[in-house]
């Protein structure tokens, strides 16, 4: 048995995950790597958590909303307001 089938059998059998579901490391590494990117982490940080070698590998995690680009302006600019053309139009 490989490293990596033995451990999804670990994973399935701590988490008492039935085998027919599909479950697989690279589905829940997926899965983390998309939450740490909703959550505000930017592809470099992504990029070291990973272990990916460059950061473009690393961007496909990174999916911006218009609450976080409003964010990232806020703190640019905090005294300011965002332009008149809203930031929410491009979500």
């Amino acid at each position: 048995m490989s490293d990596v089938r033995a451990m999804q059998a670990d994973v399935r059998t701590a988490l008492n995950w039935p085998e027919s579901d599909g479950l697989c490391l690279h589905a829940l590494r997926h899965t983390f790597l998309t939450r740490l990117g909703a959550a505000g982490a930017d592809a470099f940080r992504i990029m070291r958590i990973a272990g990916h070698s460059t950061v473009m590998m690393s961007q496909r995690y990174v999916h911006p909303s218009s609450a976080s680009m409003e964010q990232a302006f806020k703190r640019l600019a905090p005294q300011t307001r965002p332009p008149a053309t809203s930031l929410a139009a491009t979500s």
